[in-house]
C-alpha cells in the first residue's frame, strides 16, 4: 500500500515564506559576490585573461540566476497549492452547509 501525503495549508503558507526569505538573502549574497567580483577584481586585473575570467563568471551567475528562477517556481507552486485547497476546503463547507452534497 502507498504511503500517504499530507500537509496543512498553513504549513505549505509557512514553508513558503520561509524560502521566500532564504531566497532574499541567496539573492542579495549572489549578486554580491558578482559585483564585487566584477568590480573589484575586474578593475584591479587588468590583462587578457580576465575577459575570460568575466566570461566564466557571467555563465556561472546565468547558472545560480536559474537556480533563483526554479526555487521563485517551488514557492509559488506552495502558496498555488495552499490557496486552492483552501478555497476547496470553503467551497465543500459552503455546499456541505447548504444541504445539496
Amino acid at each position: 500500500m502507498a504511503g500517504v501525503i499530507s500537509a496543512s495549508t498553513s504549513e505549505l503558507t509557512k514553508e513558503a515564506n520561509r524560502l521566500k526569505k532564504l531566497l532574499a538573502t541567496y539573492r542579495k549574497s549572489v549578486n554580491g559576490v558578482y559585483k564585487e567580483c566584477l568590480m573589484e577584481i575586474g578593475n584591479a586585473w587588468k590583462s587578457s585573461d580576465n575577459q575570460v575570467f568575466i566570461d566564466k563568471l557571467t555563465g556561472y551567475k546565468a547558472d545560480l540566476d536559474g537556480a533563483e528562477k526554479w526555487l521563485q517556481s517551488y514557492i509559488e507552486i506552495l502558496e498555488y497549492a495552499s490557496k486552492t485547497y483552501d478555497e476547496a476546503q470553503a467551497e465543500a463547507a459552503r455546499i456541505a452547509a447548504s444541504g445539496r452534497g
